[in-house]
């Protein structure tokens, strides 16, 4: 899958604030990325860093199954496996991915076009379908 962020390099979110990216729609099921340009509000303090977490996002004809996939998040300079995860049709549980993908700064010098265009690749591999429970969910009707 691949997202593109037009303009990255002007967005303003302080540190702890997430923009959503569309959807794609990989293997049959929809994905979207979770991204803080500043980092999350929990992410090292030492230098500012972009966050990044994939999250599955069903609509209710997919009657709230998780998906299990592996995956790997990647920009032209860095690349983080996340591995074997169980991804849930939830709010409560935004994804998965890191607090410290990379430096913003290697970033916007790195990753990000003469545009301001950040583009990130994301390899997925879906394992199995579970059912809801396996994520937590209580009282999803």
């Amino acid at each position: 899958m691949r997202f593109q962020i037009h303009g990255f390099d002007l967005r303003k979110e302080r540190r702890g604030t997430k923009f959503y990216t569309g959807s794609v729609v990989a293997f049959g099921h929809p994905w979207k990325l979770v991204i803080y340009p500043r980092g999350h509000s929990t992410s090292p303090t030492d230098a500012k860093y972009v966050s990044i977490y994939l999250c599955y996002t069903p609509d209710c004809s997919n009657t709230f199954q998780s998906v299990v996939a592996e995956t790997t998040i990647r920009t032209k300079s860095r690349k983080i496996k996340i591995g074997e995860r169980t991804f849930c049709p939830s709010d409560e549980q935004p994804g998965w991915g890191t607090k410290k993908f990379s430096k913003r700064d290697d970033i916007l010098s790195k990753d990000c076009d003469n545009n301001g265009t950040l583009t990130i690749d994301v390899d997925i591999e879906v394992l199995k379908l579970t059912k809801p429970n396996r994520c937590g969910l209580k009282n999803i009707f």
